[in-house]
């Protein structure tokens, strides 16, 4: 688990740092129980006031907050502790009080008094800590409350993150999934209570997102700025007040539900077995364990077995946009035929191990540049069984993002003199931000997002949106936005970017042992799976307007060869302002539907899913099913994008 708090220096206040006073709540940790006298200014702490502290957190709506650092005797400073659903600080920090993306809230005209109510609808998570039982700081972090034992399968760190600071910095608490004080002393608190000894944790500073005022492009490359933008749109989505789509949150409960019976059908009692959600799960298709059966044959090390897999995992996921209705793939090791994503899976598979991507003979399974640089489309063509009869949709656009990564491989600070992607793992452990924790190490989500985002830039199209010369990659400009000049109006989601960070975490985090600061930075993926779900359950509708102007861009297209004609759907290119607004909506309604889905499968705090697992399990799963049933011919997403390979 990852805890991450947010400071911003020099407000003034008591001399220390504070927390930002237009955070809708701060919650303050210790480790002993603290009993203050004042939570709010001109509150006293009697009946009705304020929440009863449990040894645990004391919370406060903070408008101005005295700080006190005697709350927090691990830090000296106040913790700050963002929700399960990020969007809540987000939107109650504005000062106008837009609305809170929750399908129970209205608009807030003023801050609501503290009380159970509003912490229950707000913090249903923090609600039953602070209510129900005292449970102690130390076991908290350390996660050792849940009632499931064993760690999830293939699974990566989680975290509380609290919503990210341009100017101030983040820092996060890493700790293993599974308590390794067990056993150990208890430490008595000043209640009596015993509790597991807390042990020597990193602390690991968060870098600010770059400050857009002074770096634009910088601050829309960002992981930081992929749900404070999209923030807006959900927004406007909320008061249905979208350019393209009408809104019924009236359906946003049959979401919800339809979300949970795939993950009780799938997984249930076990839900903490759910892997997150990444490439590993593709290349298993069918139940054949691909990747452990590949390593047998693998020298022992583990760094070596996990610079193979980045090396696998980034062609494979560079592959994997959308394959169109007609393409299959046969494998090699067993004959059977796949589609769509597990199909490009088990296809890079096969073109890995038989040395397609390596330019060395004697060790074919792994990727170097200079074989991506040599790599023909008519190569990688045969590698994935195309042909006039089995047409795979962007195939140009895949090769030319292979060959182009063969040159951005050539960046030897983050790929080695050998030109691998398997060796950001070295340069990741050696670097600076990167913090040691017993045998592990506790990595920082935006060093790994650098890599990706600085290393891979030479590999996308220069065609994308660009600002003062700096090409965004997956950014788009956005009629939603409020009105504004410049960059205020793009929208950036870096889909292929955020599907490497989670894919690449998952070996690193299962090999080596690697921990992660600032998971919860990562959002929700703007799909068309995930975006597909919202649309054929009825939350969003496309205007009249705009799905004429589809429906007349699809009917142009399937007179082109080996493009579908049946079945018919609006048609829109990646930056046409419906798709967009489109994966604007998902990311945010993403993040509502991880709070509703956990409160409806019952999960107590420790046993909860993240962001990841709820992708893996629910609704990605849940909107390509939704799309075989409506459309069974073609099994289509409600709205087509006409995808050169680069993006979807």
């Amino acid at each position: 688990m990852v805890l991450e708090y947010r400071t911003e220096r020099g407000s003034g206040r008591n001399n220390c740092d504070c927390c930002r006073p237009e955070c809708a709540l701060t919650l303050y940790a210790t480790l002993a129980p603290v009993n203050p006298t004042r939570l709010l200014p001109g509150r006293s702490s009697g009946a009705g006031s304020a929440p009863r502290i449990c040894g645990l957190f004391a919370a406060a709506w903070s408008w101005p907050l005295p700080c006190h650092p005697a709350l927090c005797p691990l830090l000296g400073r106040p913790l700050a502790l963002a929700p399960s659903f990020p969007y809540i600080l987000d939107s109650l920090s504005i000062h106008k009080h837009t609305p809170v993306p929750s399908p129970s809230l209205d608009i807030l005209s003023s801050p609501p008094p503290l009380s159970s109510t509003v912490l229950s609808l707000y913090y249903p998570t923090l609600f039953e800590i602070l209510y129900d039982s005292p449970i102690d700081f130390s076991e908290y972090i350390m996660g050792i409350f849940s009632k499931k034992s064993g760690s999830r399968a293939n699974s990566v760190t989680s975290e509380s993150t609290c919503k990210s600071n341009r100017k101030g910095s983040q820092t996060s608490l890493a700790s293993t999934a599974k308590s390794p004080t067990t056993g150990q002393p208890g430490r008595s608190s000043s209640s009596g209570n015993t509790s597991p000894a807390l042990p020597s944790i990193p602390f690991v500073e968060l870098p600010p997102a770059p400050d857009p005022g002074l770096d634009p492009s910088g601050y829309l490359r960002s992981i930081y700025a992929v749900r404070e933008r999209s923030k807006f749109v959900i927004e406007a989505a909320l008061r249905n007040q979208l350019t393209n789509f009408t809104v019924d949150m009236t359906k946003f409960r049959d979401v919800a539900e339809y979300v949970v019976s795939i993950i009780k059908r799938d997984h249930a009692p076990d839900y903490h077995m759910i892997p997150p959600h990444g490439r590993w799960q593709h290349f298993e298709v069918g139940g054949r364990p691909r990747i452990d059966q590949m390593m047998q044959s693998w020298p022992s090390d583990p760094a070596e077995q996990t610079r193979r897999l980045i090396d696998l995992f980034m062609v494979s996921v560079l592959l994997d946009a959308g394959a169109g209705t007609k393409w299959q793939y046969k494998s090699k090791d067993n004959g059977k035929v796949y589609r769509r994503s597990e199909g490009l899976a088990v296809a890079s598979l096969d073109m890995f191990r038989e040395g397609l991507f390596s330019s060395n003979p004697e060790q074919k399974e792994q990727v170097d540049g200079m074989a991506l640089k040599n790599l023909t489309l008519q190569a990688l063509a045969v590698g994935l069984q195309v042909s006039e009869s089995n047409p795979l949709s962007g195939l140009e656009g895949r090769s030319s993002l292979l060959i182009k990564l063969g040159e951005a491989l050539d960046n030897q600070d983050f790929f080695g003199v050998d030109s691998r992607p398997g060796n950001m793992l070295d340069y990741l452990l050696q670097h600076s931000s990167t913090k040691k924790f017993g045998v592990s190490s506790v990595i920082p989500i935006p060093t790994l997002w650098s890599v990706l985002m600085d290393g891979l830039a030479p590999i996308w199209p220069q065609s994308r949106t660009q600002f003062d010369g700096v090409s965004l990659g997956d950014a788009w400009p956005c009629s939603s936005m409020p009105p504004a000049p410049g960059w205020e109006r793009i929208v950036p989601f870096h889909k292929l970017t955020q599907w490497l960070t989670y894919s690449l975490m998952v070996p690193m985090s299962k090999l080596m042992g690697v921990m992660w600061a600032g998971e919860r930075l990562l959002t929700g993926l703007p799909e068309y799976r995930n975006g597909g779900l919202l649309i054929d359950t009825g939350l969003l509708t496309l205007k009249a307007s705009q799905m004429e102007r589809g429906i007349k861009a699809y009917h142009a297209n399937a007179k082109k060869a080996g493009q579908p004609n049946v079945e018919v759907v609006p048609l829109f290119t990646p930056d046409d302002d419906v798709v967009v607004e489109w994966r604007a909506c998902t990311l945010g309604f993403l993040d509502m539907l991880l709070v509703e889905v956990n409160n409806l499968l019952g999960l107590k705090v420790g046993e909860q899913l993240n962001l990841a697992q709820m992708l893996e399990a629910g609704t990605w799963k849940g909107g390509r099913e939704l799309a075989e049933v409506s459309r069974p011919n073609t099994k289509e997403p409600p709205i087509m994008i006409l995808s050169d390979g680069t993006v979807f």
